[in-house]
């Protein structure tokens, strides 16, 4: 039961915000089935894994970012595993996934080819680095946002090396995709792509110690840190107004 019970979402995800973005949907009460490959299953099924026949199984980080889905294996490369994928985002009124930018277009799952098989569907798109810009097809996941976003920069002490977080880009790129997903359910008579990429998201989790201005506009920095951050968000987003 929850606020969203009836919604049926297909989860094409790995690693990443996708998937603590489904088990907060699952959470909200939609349908999540997650989809993965014995080619490729969820490399979070391997990430401290104790080895034996069934580790993939029991993982705890795995578990802790898929509570609450279905679950089924695809080859989607294949001629019968695209014909299944096709019927169950046919019944689905969201797709999730946080692949590259370029691997939907490369299954032939790009979102005019899903809008015709399902008109009334949403594709939900979490890259790491958007849909657009001279990084849309580079791949990265938590450690890798933590430092383009300048997490790093701003965590440690001053006399030390920059301190990589390890973990916490996931679930709030995850939380920014849910947040996207429910403004684009709540205008779904429009065609829509919700795009959130990790970086995005994790930059709007940390606007003050990324951005200063002084009373007349110009850039502040603390620090040498601060300036790196915001030369990121110069090159990535063409911007550095919050």
């Amino acid at each position: 039961m929850g606020p969203l019970q009836g919604l049926r979402i297909v989860e094409l995800a790995g690693i990443g915000p996708g998937p603590f973005c489904g088990m907060l949907l699952a959470d909200l009460g939609a349908d999540v089935v997650k989809v993965e490959s014995i080619q490729r299953p969820d490399g979070m099924r391997f990430a401290g894994s104790v080895r034996n026949e069934t580790m993939w199984e029991w993982n705890h980080v795995f578990h802790g970012a898929n509570t609450g889905k279905r679950d089924v294996t695809l080859n989607i490369d294949s001629p019968e595993g695209r014909e299944l994928i096709l019927r169950l985002i046919a019944g689905a009124d969201v797709v999730a996934e946080n692949f590259s930018a370029r691997v939907l277009d490369h299954w032939g799952l790009g979102f005019d080819a899903l809008h015709a098989h399902n008109p009334r569907l949403l594709l939900l798109r979490m890259p790491a680095f958007g849909l657009s810009g001279p990084w849309r097809d580079n791949t990265g996941f938590a450690q890798t946002m933590e430092q383009m976003s300048g997490l790093a920069w701003v965590t440690g002490h001053p006399e030390d090396q920059p301190r990589i977080q390890r973990g916490p880009c996931d679930p709030l790129a995850g939380m920014h995709a849910v947040f996207s997903l429910l403004v684009a359910l709540a205008e779904r008579h429009h065609k829509l792509i919700a795009d959130i990429g990790s970086l995005h998201g994790l930059v709007g989790s940390m606007p003050f110690p990324v951005w200063a201005r002084d009373r007349d506009g110009k850039l502040v920095f603390v620090n040498r840190a601060y300036a790196g951050a915001v030369d990121v968000q110069e090159r990535f987003f063409g911007t550095t107004t919050p």
